[in-house]
């Protein structure tokens, strides 16, 4: 009786080791964010458990510059990236197989986190006001300098009638102070600590001007990594849904994360959003093709990883 007592006990607690393992499993990946508000989804999703809770075990590393993650994406450094929809547009253009695996934030109308903001002495109201200006943005080709073009060309006047000043994001506030440049073009919360200290006036939303609704930041993965790991990339998305979730019912315990990795809380929350659509990616590719950007037709339904 006894023996069949322990008998029972040992299949139980191997039938208990075999139904609890998959449920611990975790998969581990390295994913690269930026230094913004678009990616507090994440840093909640790591820290209140939401990633291990799908199964997902994160090692998250910075990257300064959107610019840079096809390249971490393709010496396999990272398995997930945040980017821009217009640099994952070119890169794939450039021959590069990565997809778009969920959305981070959207830049909309009713939520405005950019503007032009221009130095003394400068206004700029309308786009034949840009005309010779020295225009401070962080990259050529990349979304603000693709956006600021797109605003002169539906405008008629041509994307090359203002000067493109290529600098970061802190530094523009005292360019514009010195005078080395007239206008710069910034994003929350830079765009409000630059009027705060003075540095100049808030100007025209160009980005709500050009579409009121315009995907702002992704998660890209190489193709081949996204379609073996068909569940993880699930998982994934799950996960920041649920930060999401978080975010909007815990305002407060979400900037105390927020602080963690940015070392401050902006006043104002990006409008999250993981969905994301074929037409948030016609739209960089038209614009890509007005200024003859695009060596070869990209069909925007194949970018969206599915």
């Amino acid at each position: 009786m006894k023996m069949r007592r322990t008998a029972t006990a040992l299949l139980s607690a191997v039938l208990a080791l075999g139904v609890a393992a998959p449920a611990f499993a975790q998969t581990k990946l390295t994913i690269a964010y930026g230094f913004a508000g678009d990616f507090l989804p994440l840093w909640v999703a790591k820290e209140k458990g939401f990633l291990e809770k799908h199964g997902i075990d994160a090692t998250l590393t910075p990257l300064g510059n959107g610019a840079q993650s096809p390249a971490v994406l393709e010496s396999g450094n990272a398995q997930i990236a945040f980017t821009t929809p217009s640099t994952l547009v070119l890169a794939i253009a450039g021959g590069l197989d990565d997809v778009a695996i969920a959305g981070a934030a959207r830049l909309t109308k009713e939520n405005p986190r950019t503007a032009l903001v221009t130095r003394a002495g400068v206004t700029v109201t309308k786009a034949e006001d840009l005309i010779g200006k020295k225009v401070g943005e962080p990259g050529i080709n990349q979304a603000f300098d693709l956006n600021i073009k797109k605003w002169l060309l539906d405008h008629k006047i041509g994307a090359d009638k203002f000067t493109p000043i290529e600098t970061t994001f802190p530094q523009m506030g005292d360019m514009l102070k010195g005078g080395q440049i007239d206008v710069a073009i910034l994003i929350e919360p830079l765009l409000g600590r630059a009027l705060a200290e003075g540095a100049g006036t808030r100007s025209v939303d160009i980005l709500s001007e050009n579409n009121p609704d315009q995907l702002g930041s992704i998660w890209a993965a190489k193709r081949d990594w996204a379609t073996a790991n068909k569940p993880v990339v699930a998982d994934f998305r799950a996960a920041l849904d649920d930060a999401i979730a978080f975010i909007r019912a815990n305002t407060d315990d979400a900037k105390k994360v927020e602080i963690q990795y940015l070392k401050f809380a902006e006043p104002t929350l990006p409008s999250f959003a993981t969905k994301i659509s074929a037409g948030d990616f016609q739209y960089w590719i038209d614009i890509c093709n007005s200024l003859k950007l695009l060596p070869q037709s990209l069909d925007a339904t194949k970018i969206v990883f599915n």
